[in-house]
């Protein structure tokens, strides 16, 4: 006898509850609806990035020794602009940090197939949490995709 449990997949279970109908597939695929968001969002942050990166390379100036100067004005207005600037970068960065993490979550997540595959072999699972011991049940794909995000995002922690 397996000191692991077999859990029964979703129909099976609402079977024996005496329920005729699964799930709405709206909140079965919710997951995919938050997967679109982030990359929308993603997109979003990519195109402020170049549009400001654009507009200060086509209003600066070179001074010398190459130092660029982007705003020459009073020390009010540059601090208030210093301000502005960086509450506008922290806010972006914190959406583009949660985008990411909800994809991190999605990837690590086992399916059905993988929860089974595993305790199959005598193992176990984490089942909503994100951690790293899901690593070795996902598709190399998901784990490259994984990785992929987490390296993107350490720089935003930094911020």
């Amino acid at each position: 006898m397996s000191k692991f449990a077999i859990i029964p997949r979703e129909e099976e279970t609402l079977e024996a509850e005496g329920s005729q109908s699964l799930p709405s597939s709206t909140a079965v695929q919710k997951w995919k609806v938050n997967i679109k968001l982030g990359c929308a969002t993603a997109t979003v942050v990519f195109c402020i990035n170049m549009a400001v990166l654009v507009y200060t390379k086509l209003h600066s100036h070179v001074a010398h020794e190459g130092i660029t100067i982007l705003y020459s004005g009073t020390c009010s207005t540059t601090r208030k602009i210093g301000v502005w600037s960086h509450l506008l970068i922290n806010v972006i960065s914190s959406v583009l940090l949660a985008a990411s993490n909800t994809g991190m979550q999605c990837l690590i997540a086992p399916t059905r197939e993988e929860v089974n595959r595993t305790h199959a072999r005598g193992k176990w699972l984490d089942i909503g949490v994100h951690t790293l011991r899901n690593l070795r049940a996902v598709s190399v794909s998901r784990r490259l995709l994984w990785a992929l995000l987490g390296l993107s995002s350490f720089p935003l922690h930094l911020m």
